[in-house]
């Protein structure tokens, strides 16, 4: 059912209903506000459970009907609103902005930043939209992602930075903390969707791979207790 509803929850522009509340009397309305980070982990369960779980045929076959036209519209939303390029840098990042109404549906750049989280959770849902549905995402575009998160996200001791400012052109202090999980899973994602892509044989794809790999490794170092579930899914 959780997979249907994901499927019903994405209108025709892309947008999925965010958080939706129910009143006593059984009304309904959407939460006026929108979340970039979450709408790509949204894409990236529905996938997971229409198209990439063998063991959840029976679903597919019941609950993904619309699958596909959510998937082309909710992916088309994520390029067309969150994916531009990073001043001076020559490469694409996924960007959040903050609070955004429901109501405002076009607003500027000028106070976004570029979450590791959200090139993580970016890279993941648009990778497994390659696979499913070639052409619907530029893999160059892709690989942008992946090099920005590597060269200017991680340092040279595999640990990573959590956000990426343009405005100031450099990153913050602040604990990634799950972001780092994230970002790892998603450049193993890349590095998949590269390796089944007929796109990609001028592509390196092992430097994404030994990217999360080194981010993997900086986190067990770290040995934090944290109930990691991102990092462990990418391990």
């Amino acid at each position: 059912h959780a997979t249907r509803y994901l499927c019903s929850a994405a209108n025709s522009t892309g947008w999925f209903a965010y958080q939706v509340k129910v009143e006593k009397d059984g009304s309904a309305t959407e939460v006026d506000e929108y979340n970039e980070l979450r709408h790509a982990g949204a894409i990236y369960a529905l996938m997971d459970s229409c198209f990439f779980n063998q063991q959840q045929r029976e679903v597919s076959a019941h609950y993904c009907g619309a699958a596909p036209e959510a998937v082309r519209n909710t992916i088309g939303w994520l390029l067309r609103e969150t994916v531009r390029p990073v001043p001076e840098l020559h490469l694409h990042g996924v960007y959040k902005r903050g609070f955004r109404p429901l109501t405002a549906r076009k607003q500027s750049f000028q106070n976004s930043y570029l979450p590791l989280g959200l090139q993580g959770l970016g890279m993941i849902a648009l990778s497994m939209a390659i696979q499913v549905q070639p052409k619907s995402v530029p893999v160059s575009i892709l690989c942008q992602i992946g090099d920005f998160t590597l060269k200017h996200m991680q340092r040279e001791d595999g640990t990573f930075y959590a956000f990426w400012y343009p405005a100031s052109g450099d990153s913050g202090d602040e604990d990634p903390r799950y972001y780092s999980g994230e970002a790892a899973l998603g450049l193993i994602y890349l590095y998949e969707s590269l390796e089944s892509s007929a796109e990609s044989h001028a592509i390196d794809s092992r430097y994404y791979l030994e990217g999360a790999a080194r981010g993997l490794d900086a986190l067990a170092d770290k040995q934090d207790e944290t109930a990691d579930h991102w990092a462990l899914k990418a391990t």
